[in-house]
């Protein structure tokens, strides 16, 4: 069996930077008994990681966020590197645990989640990158005010806020909810939360603030009406820029990620 084994590049602190090495090559000695490992930088990362047959992501959820950007149908495993310090909220499990959780990993004894991907259209093409968290509608420089209108469940208004964020289930319940916005109650289900808005034309029915939705029956539409602005995939590891007047939807990606989880 072919595994990449992806690990995060070098940290700010040297401590962290030995142990991370140590682990990392513990890890590598265990995994060569075992398959045909190929070794990552998180740095390094290219389309050609889809020739694996697994995908082991050594670090954080901010590896494994960049490592399914450029997956399609590879299952992936998310491993804390340094539990210490992440919380790795995605990762299936510690480094420590690796020799106890290869067997089945390898022999298909496990079977990963399918986790619902976002896609975003710009005036109705896709921009096909599967987004496994959320995308957040905002300024180039996000402190700055961002200016579009909103057109949700038959209502149509134009706001100036902080950024609209549009999530998936698992991107919800991280930092849609902790902003006090909906959280879908289906594994496929999208939410989308408006952030400090400064003010709004009036309609029926008050401010469109926040919603859990279905794409496949609610249709969420943005129009741009600001300058400078951009969408922010993932916590910015994506990053498109967008012009005046260019229109946004959102829909299910056909890419789900297998994901290997707690």
């Amino acid at each position: 069996m072919k595994v990449a084994l992806v690990y995060a590049d070098a940290n700010e602190s040297p401590e962290c930077d030995r142990s991370s090495a140590a682990r990392l090559a513990q890890m590598c000695a265990l995994l060569e008994t075992r398959c045909e490992l190929a070794l990552i930088a998180r740095s390094a990362l290219s389309a050609d990681i889809c020739r694996a047959d697994l995908v082991l992501c050594a670090g954080g959820d901010g590896t494994l966020l960049e490592t399914a950007l450029f997956l399609r149908d590879t299952p992936l495993c998310g491993i804390r590197l340094i539990p210490e310090r992440s919380v790795g909220f995605l990762c299936a499990f510690d480094y420590s645990e690796l020799a106890s959780r290869l067997d089945p990993l390898l022999s298909g004894a496990l079977a990963p989640r399918k986790m619902t991907r976002l896609d975003c259209l710009v005036d109705g093409v896709s921009l096909d990158v599967p987004l496994l968290n959320d995308v957040l509608l905002a300024h180039r420089c996000p402190a700055r005010a961002s200016r579009y209108e909103i057109s949700f469940g038959g209502v149509c208004q134009r706001q100036c806020s902080s950024g609209l964020w549009v999530a998936t289930e698992q991107g919800a319940h991280g930092g849609l909810h902790s902003a006090g916005g909906a959280v879908p109650d289906l594994p496929d289900g999208f939410a989308f939360c408006v952030r400090e808005c400064a003010r709004y034309a009036p309609s029926e029915g008050g401010l469109i603030r926040t919603a859990a939705f279905d794409p496949a029956l609610d249709a969420l539409q943005v129009k741009v009406l600001g300058e400078d602005m951009c969408l922010f995939g993932d916590g910015g590891l994506f990053v498109r820029d967008l012009s005046y007047g260019q229109t946004l939807t959102f829909r299910s990606h056909a890419a789900s990620l297998s994901l290997f989880g707690k």
